[in-house]
């Protein structure tokens, strides 16, 4: 398993494992612009080009969900004039209801969906 070293601040790190590198990228530690060489060669590249090391912007939606989702309507029947809602409106009572047994009630009722 080939080693990789990495460039922070011109302090060189390694080798580590390609899993370490893409820890380091996933957690901001590795920047796009800091430099990498793989074990055995001593060209130096930007992080940012090694394939894989960083996430791409087609990636953000990796999960496979479709984007006109709304859960708010889909789950809730809150149509997309009414969103963003206000939490008295997820659990379907009226803005500012005070009394405890109503949103007791109604959050109970929401709650059920859950188990």
């Amino acid at each position: 398993m080939a080693g990789w070293y990495y460039s922070i601040n011109d302090e060189q790190h390694g080798p580590v494992s390609v899993k370490d590198l893409k820890r380091l990228a996933g957690s901001g530690q590795l920047r796009p612009d800091n430099l990498v060489r793989k074990d055995g060669t001593d060209n130096w590249t930007k992080a940012g080009s090694v394939n894989g090391l960083f996430p791409t912007d087609d990636s953000s939606n990796s999960a496979g969900q479709d984007e006109s989702f709304d859960p708010y309507h889909k789950w809730f029947g809150i149509a997309p004039k009414d969103q963003p809602p206000n939490h008295y409106r997820l659990i379907g009572i009226s803005l500012y209801e005070t009394d405890a047994d109503v949103i007791d009630t109604a959050a109970n009722k929401q709650m059920a969906y859950l188990h």
